[in-house]
């Protein structure tokens, strides 16, 4: 049987704040596909290489491919219209299969706004690989669970639900050989403060077993890992094969098993592999312990994500995230006295929140020993329970909400106010709380202390700047 020639895609343009990071999602994917397939795989990352959507198109249809996989986060989705029509007019029969989370949050709705042939929820390496047995084998794609697709001109969605891996250790490595990774290591990451680093980004573990309703379902509720031995595995040849000196860790909440951190801490030490971590997901750190916490030390943690979220107990039992706020700034500060530079992500305006419960969580961010923070307006995207509840309390708003117009990757920006707060103090209220929050002394002085790279400084204080003022000008003359 003849190779298939495959095209993996990252779509979305740069947008006005940018966070790279390497495909993960489409190398694994090709690590799979090339485990169980012949197959001839290029993977295009549109957003890192800048280019126009006629451009990515461009570079698509020059492959040929038999099929083409385009990925997207929400807010980078806007050319997928563009993209879909381009290579189905060029290349007929090629089949366009579109996944990644905006597949995942909006459905269906997708084929109603594109020329792609099918779309794959969730989790997709074993999907697409039936995707493209049946391919290969009679284009019979109706036993494929909870593939949705065209077929005769309707729009069918194959019941049952899209399956997950069980056994992650059975995963190869990721297929790293297929880009260019310094290119990575040239652009800003998620770890928000532009540092030039020799990194790999990698998962651990899939699925989260919290009930945030505002969450993504990518990976399921089902908490799976890798073990410690295949995680330093994995780490090892990275250092070796890629000279790293830096990884970030982008698991849901890497810290849910104690002891298998201190598992995987203990191997490192074991190798002598000397390496600085980063979680630009976040840990979770209200169940962060004082033998956890030194053991993320000793695998050479410099900087987490600290999600609160909320400072409001009600609010933590509305949206599910049930966080132990007492527990979460101890946590903060066990990461801070190990010389870890925290950011805090927070949310202002859930549905039936109020101006008080707002003071609340900006109250909580303030008193904690955060360096930095994010204080994010709710978006309700599609498919998460939060969506549900803002069309049940709050449909009027929620008419007015377009995501194509109003959403842009990661910016913070309102698109809509679900709380009770009213609109001309809403609307502002994230830059007060910037300013709040920074103008600390003793907040100030931690960041000159933990900083990693004491020349980042001036770029600190013009994020931060720009942050309390809104000023996108500020990102566009530092070009992140």
């Amino acid at each position: 049987m003849a190779a298939l020639h495959i095209a993996l895609v990252n779509a979305g343009r740069v947008e006005k704040v940018t966070a790279f990071t390497p495909p993960l999602g489409l190398l694994y994917l090709a690590a799979y596909v090339r485990q169980h397939h012949q197959a001839d795989i290029t993977i295009l990352d549109q957003r890192a290489a800048d280019w126009t959507h006629e451009e990515t198109v461009s570079q698509v249809v020059a492959l040929k491919p038999d099929i083409v996989g385009v990925r997207c986060v929400t807010g980078a989705h806007r050319g997928l219209h563009i993209l879909s029509q381009g290579i189905k007019q060029a290349l007929p029969d090629c089949l366009v299969v579109l996944g990644g989370p905006h597949v995942s949050a909006f459905g269906e709705t997708l084929l109603d706004s594109t020329l792609a042939d099918m779309l794959v929820r969730g989790e997709g390496e074993i999907t697409f690989d039936s995707i493209l047995q049946a391919f290969q084998d009679n284009k019979d794609y109706s036993r494929i669970p909870g593939l949705i697709w065209r077929h005769e001109g309707e729009v069918i969605t194959n019941p049952g639900q899209p399956p997950f891996i069980g056994e992650l250790d059975s995963l190869p490595f990721p297929a790293y050989d297929l880009i260019d990774i310094r290119r990575y290591w040239r652009l800003p990451t998620q770890c928000f403060f532009p540092l030039l680093r020799n990194y790999i980004a990698l998962f651990t573990s899939r699925g989260c077993p919290w009930q945030c309703n505002y969450c993504h379902n990518i990976f399921g509720k089902n908490y799976r890992v890798h073990s410690a031995e295949r995680v330093v595995d994995e780490i090892e040849h990275y250092v070796r094969a890629y000279g790293v000196s830096d990884l970030e860790l982008v698991d849901d909440c890497f810290n849910l098993s104690a002891d298998r951190v201190m598992e995987i801490a203990d191997l490192m030490g074991r190798r002598n592999i000397k390496v600085r971590t980063a979680f630009p997901n976040g840990l979770r750190t209200d169940i962060l312990r004082n033998d956890t916490a030194d053991a993320l030390a000793a695998m050479g943690a410099w900087y987490s994500g600290c999600a609160l979220e909320c400072g409001s107990d009600r609010l933590q039992k509305m949206i599910g995230k049930n966080l132990n706020l007492p527990r979460f700034l101890e946590g903060v500060e066990m990461l801070v006295r190990r010389g870890v530079f925290t950011t805090g992500f927070t949310m202002i305006g859930f549905p039936t929140e109020t101006e008080a419960e707002m003071r609340m969580t900006v109250d909580t961010a303030c008193a904690s020993m955060l360096h930095s923070t994010f204080f994010f307006y709710v978006t309700p995207f599609p498919g998460t329970e939060l969506y549900h509840q803002a069309m049940r309390w709050k449909p009027d708003r929620m008419k007015a909400v377009n995501f194509d117009e109003s959403l842009t990757f990661f910016t913070g920006d309102a698109i809509v106010n679900l709380s009770e707060m009213p609109d001309d103090l809403f609307y502002g209220f994230a830059q007060k709380a910037y300013r709040k929050f920074y103008l600390n002394p003793g907040r100030i002085g931690r960041i000159i202390r933990d900083t990693r790279s004491k020349r980042t400084l001036p770029i600190h204080a013009l994020i931060f700047g720009d942050y309390c003022t809104r000023d996108f000008r500020l990102r566009r003359w530092l070009n992140i």
